[in-house]
């Protein structure tokens, strides 16, 4: 995925934290296979190379992941798109069609090239988060690069995992997801699906969601989307919250606060 992670798991017995732990790191691994475009005969390079009305069975997990991603380029008005990379020969309408019982995907165009670098890390937090859950690990931080984390639980004593955005303004978070997507370290990087064109007029976007997957999204679309849009999204959605910055010399503003709303 193109990135590195990080487990913090609090438990009263290390060797069993340990264990949880390795098989959170074997399913990662399973994970990438899985999401990975770049893969030999993973879910996604098989995905990325049908035919217009060929079909290939792939994991739930790469269904489910495909089905969030599909639902939120709709939600997000096309500011976030896995399928980027193939609208300029398909500008408009689906390029793939995900059924989740039997798993399967079906490319409705040649070659669909699905992209889940900005979905794919936030779902395997949250994959990872569940499997920890099932070993009756109650409080983690699961940290996929510097730009998105999962909070499990809280650890003892506090409100929740602290999140800095910027010095003097920080968020505790517990039992929910945060990510950041800006061109501070990449620079012109992300780019407008809509148009094709590069992002402009922000520098950086924060997003804070019940999963992930929603989280690492939502950073990036949020760094797209004007700022009526980004309030009306989050308007019907009272776990998402937005904060924005126009230029590093500017402040980190708050557009839409879960707590508040």
């Amino acid at each position: 995925m193109a990135t590195s992670f990080k487990l913090v798991v609090h438990h009263p017995e290390p060797v069993y934290a340990r264990q949880a732990m390795a098989a959170a790191w074997t399913e990662l691994d399973a994970l990438e296979i899985r999401l990975s475009r770049f893969i030999e005969h993973g879910d996604l390079f098989r995905i990325n190379r049908l035919a217009a009305g060929q079909s290939t069975t792939i994991h739930p997990d790469t269904a489910r992941c495909l089905a969030i991603a599909l639902e939120l380029t709709a939600a997000a008005l096309g500011a976030f798109d896995v399928a980027y990379a193939a609208r300029r020969r398909h500008p408009t309408g689906p390029v793939v069609q995900v059924d989740c019982l039997p798993p399967q995907a079906t490319a409705l165009v040649d070659h669909p090239q699905l992209d889940l670098g900005a979905i794919g890390k936030g779902f395997a937090l949250d994959c990872l988060a569940l499997l920890l859950a099932e070993w009756e690990i109650e409080t983690a931080l699961l940290c996929a690069s510097q730009s998105t984390i999962y909070a499990l639980g809280r650890p003892p004593g506090t409100p929740g995992w602290k999140v800095i955005l910027e010095p003097g303004q920080e968020l505790w978070l517990a039992d929910g997801a945060f990510s950041a997507s800006g061109l501070a370290v990449q620079g012109t990087h992300i780019f407008d699906p809509r148009t094709g064109l590069p992002t402009a007029g922000r520098c950086r976007a924060w997003s804070q969601a019940s999963s992930a997957a929603e989280a690492d999204a939502l950073s990036t679309a949020f760094m797209v989307l004007s700022e009526p849009e980004i309030r009306e999204f989050c308007r019907p959605r009272p776990s998402v919250s937005a904060f924005v910055k126009e230029t590093e010399a500017s402040p980190c503003r708050c557009l839409a606060l879960a707590s508040q709303r």
